[in-house]
C-alpha cells in the first residue's frame, strides 16, 4: 500500500483539517485514500480464511492472530547430533558416553526423533538417549537392532516440551557387544 496525499499535493504531504475561524481551508480527500486501506484490510481478512462481515469490527485483529498462529506452528527448530565420527566425519566405533550438549534458546515442542547408523552393531543393540536437564524425553529409549541395524524409534513422552534454558544432552547408553556399531546421526524434529 502506498500513501495517497491530499488532492493537489504530492509526495508525503500531510492532510490539513479546515478551520473556518482561522480561514484555513481543509484538504480534499481522494477516493483512493479511502479505498486502498479498505481493500488492503479486506485482503488480509480474506487471505486469513475469514469471510468479510460488515457487522464484525474485530476481523482484522482475528485475521492477524490467525496468521501469527499459523506462522508460529510452522516454525521448525531441528537439532542434529552426531556420534561415532572422527574429525573428518569418517565413521568410527561408538562408545558409551555423552556426545553432545547444548542449551536451548527457546521452548521446543518435540515432534519426532529420526536416526540413521552407518555400521550396525553385533551381539547387542545400540541405545541412545536425549535428556533435558537430566530427564529423558523418552518413555522407551530408541535403539538400533543388532546385526540388522534396523532403527527402533522408541517412545517420546506425551506432549514433551523442553523449556527455554534447559540443557539438552545426547548420549549413547548401549553399544554392540561384538562390533560396537559406528556412525550414528540423529535429528530432533521440534517446533518453537
Amino acid at each position: 500500500m502506498q500513501y495517497i496525499p491530499p488532492i493537489g499535493k504530492t509526495g508525503e504531504a500531510p492532510y490539513v483539517d479546515g478551520d473556518p475561524a482561522l480561514a484555513i481551508e481543509g484538504d480534499a480527500v481522494s477516493a483512493k485514500a479511502w479505498e486502498h486501506p479498505m481493500r488492503e484490510i479486506d485482503n488480509v481478512i480474506k487471505l486469513s480464511g475469514l469471510t468479510p462481515d460488515e457487522a464484525d469490527l474485530t476481523q482484522l485483529d482475528q485475521a492477524l492472530n490467525l496468521k501469527i498462529a499459523a506462522a508460529s506452528s510452522l516454525s521448525p527448530y531441528d537439532i542434529p547430533f552426531n556420534a561415532g565420527f572422527d574429525g573428518d566425519l569418517v565413521a568410527e566405533d561408538l562408545t558409551v558416553k555423552t556426545y553432545g550438549s547444548m542449551i536451548l534458546a527457546r521452548e521446543v515442542t518435540v515432534i519426532d526423533v529420526v536416526a540413521e547408523l552407518e555400521t550396525p552393531p553385533t551381539g547387542s543393540g545400540i541405545v541412545f538417549d536425549l535428556t533435558a536437564d537430566g530427564v529423558s524425553i523418552f518413555d522407551a529409549l530408541p535403539s538400533f537392532a543388532f546385526d540388522t541395524g534396523n532403527y527402533v524409534p522408541g517412545t517420546l513422552k506425551a506432549g514433551i516440551k523442553i523449556a527455554k534454558g534447559a540443557v539438552l544432552n545426547f548420549a549413547v547408553t548401549g553399544i554392540g557387544s561384538g562390533t560396537a556399531g559406528a556412525g550414528l546421526r540423529i535429528g530432533l524434529d521440534g517446533r518453537s
